[in-house]
Formats: C-alpha cells, sequence, structure tokens
C-alpha cells in the first residue's frame, strides 16, 4: 500500500472520530465545561483534517502533472480524486 493510501486511510479514520464527537457533543449539556472541551478537541481535529486534505490534494496535483515521475497512470489517480474529495465533502 503506498503512503497515499495509507494517508487517506487515516484521514478517514479521522473524519469518523470527528462525526463521533460531534453526535457525542450534540447529546451533551450545552453548558458544561466538557462539552467546552470536546468542542475545542473537534476544532483542532477539523483543523488537522483540513490541512492534511489539502497536502492529498497537492500531492494529487503533482501527480496529474507528471503521472510518468510517480508511476501512477490515469486509473489509480482517477479513482483517488473523488475519494478525497469525499472526505472533504462529508466533513462540511
Amino acid at each position: 500500500m503506498d503512503s497515499w493510501v495509507s494517508e487517506f486511510n487515516d484521514l478517514s479514520r479521522l473524519a469518523d472520530e470527528i462525526h463521533a464527537g460531534v453526535q457525542q457533543r450534540n447529546r451533551a449539556p450545552h453548558n458544561s465545561s466538557a462539552t467546552s472541551t470536546l468542542q475545542a478537541t473537534l476544532r483542532k481535529k477539523m483543523s488537522q483534517l483540513t490541512l492534511r486534505i489539502a497536502t492529498l490534494d497537492d500531492e494529487l496535483y503533482k501527480v496529474s502533472q507528471n503521472p510518468a515521475e510517480y508511476h501512477m497512470y490515469a486509473e489509480p489517480h482517477c479513482d483517488r480524486s473523488p475519494r478525497c474529495a469525499s472526505i472533504h465533502h462529508d466533513m462540511i
């Protein structure tokens, strides 16, 4: 498994953690300190996710400019762009 796929899988898990945290926050009392802590943690994780998705997008762009240099051809690249976009879209 190459590094892009590994990073994508890590981001998928991070997105799942964020989703679970949002659900937990929505069930918690709104004025508790635990809720404030959870919200801060979720904001931090969202920032990390956003940055790491941008990095994956940048890597895809580099590959698309010169796929032979990265030993990647159209099929894997075409598969990865929508996968990356789907994580980003799911978190919006």
